[in-house]
């Protein structure tokens, strides 16, 4: 019996596929290969003096966001979208915020890693 995905929803993404398996484990793939990098952005642009921070923070978490709804990350596309309404008001997220995307993100990257190997598409 297949473990539970608390994560993430393989399904979604299998039928933004087009129920193709193979298209949903290489979008899975670039998933894992492309969202810690979009997170490194979001860091980078937190920490910057820049007066262009706030709106490359912005850009980075809509992008983020954008990866994660595809997952169905539901519980991390949530912060994404409250912390990319404050970095385009200016207000840049504070670390306890960017923590905590960091670890939700390493479960769902877990998770996506785990529907790679195991996902064999949506019951029938």
């Amino acid at each position: 019996m297949e473990r539970p995905y608390l994560h993430i929803v393989p399904a979604q993404l299998y039928s933004a596929s087009g129920d193709d398996l193979d298209m949903f484990r290489k979008l899975s793939r670039i998933f894992l290969d492309s969202a810690p990098a979009m997170f490194e952005r979001m860091l980078a642009a937190g920490g910057s003096a820049d007066t262009g921070a706030a709106q490359a923070c912005a850009a980075a978490c809509h992008a983020l966001r954008g990866v994660t709804v595809l997952v169905g990350a539901h519980a991390l596309s949530a912060p994404l979208i409250d912390l990319e309404r404050q970095a385009s008001h200016g207000a840049m997220p504070s670390a306890a915020a960017l923590e905590a995307v960091r670890q939700q993100l390493q479960l769902v990257c877990a998770e996506v890693a785990r529907s790679v190997e195991e996902y064999a598409g949506a019951a029938p």
